[in-house]
């Protein structure tokens, strides 16, 4: 098992956790494919960014892409309510 550390900590001087880690990712892949907030289909395009970044990291990194496609999902859902 491979485990990952990320000794960050954001402004307020707290650790970054594994959820603040993927937040950031998906903030930083939304940026970079250019998606505007004011579109009314946002969370399904950053999803859809997300998963398109899953599908990159599948063969070099299958447990990130993995993690990838659960964010992807749970933003689905939660943005839906």
């Amino acid at each position: 098992m491979t485990t990952i550390t990320y000794n960050r900590r954001d402004r307020t001087g707290r650790p970054l956790g594994f959820v603040d880690v993927i937040n950031k990712i998906i903030e930083t892949a939304v940026a970079r494919l250019g998606v505007r907030s004011g579109e009314p289909d946002i969370a399904a395009r950053e999803a859809a960014a997300v998963r398109r970044m899953a599908r990159f990291y599948q063969r070099q990194a299958p447990g990130f892409a993995a993690d990838l496609y659960a964010a992807a999902d749970r933003h689905d859902r939660d943005s839906a309510r």
